[in-house]
């Protein structure tokens, strides 16, 4: 049986917990054998692995490497526009954060003008809606997400994560 390799996407140059979250997905993933990369976006622009995930095994990839279907897709739901820009469909939703996912979907009527127009004039598409949504993996890391989007009438099942040693290690 042969694996795919494993690409995560991940907001280049961010430094916050969902960015970590995902270097550490491809960290286990390398360290227990497996082939992962991450796949900074915006996809136009090169990125390094930022200072603060160095400790963890990250290989990066850009987007002219993965345009064949071999590759499985991990997308956090911040990202979820990206999938018209990537190959085949085996993608995997993974839900770090549900409040951030509504940041960009907004509920009143002049909130999506505003929002729609705001990323029209910086050339950038919104995320799935949840009718998109649905023909998708979903991954989440925590009973609220999972809730959520039973809520939605969509499946989805656990992949958690753990705390950095740093933050364990810190004095209260």
């Amino acid at each position: 049986m042969t694996h795919k390799c494993v690409i995560a996407i991940c907001p280049g140059n961010s430094v916050t917990g969902g960015p970590e979250l995902i270097h550490q997905l491809v960290d286990s993933i390398n360290q227990n054998g497996g082939d992962a990369k991450v796949l900074y976006y915006p996809f136009e622009r090169d990125f390094k692995v930022p200072n603060a995930y160095s400790k963890y095994n990250v290989k990066v990839c850009n987007i002219a490497d993965v345009q064949n279907e071999d590759y499985q897709f991990v997308i956090p739901e911040i990202a979820t526009q990206y999938t018209n820009r990537l190959p085949g469909s085996n993608f995997h939703i993974w839900w770090l954060s549900v409040d951030n996912h509504f940041k960009y979907l907004k509920d009143d009527f002049f909130g999506k003008c505003k929002l729609f127009i705001k990323r029209i004039i910086k050339h950038k598409s919104l995320p799935l809606d949840f009718n998109q949504l649905g023909n998708y993996k979903h991954w989440v890391q925590s009973y609220y997400a999972k809730e959520f989007l039973k809520s939605k009438n969509i499946e989805s099942n656990f992949l958690s994560d753990f705390l950095n040693e740093e933050h364990l290690n810190q004095s209260i």
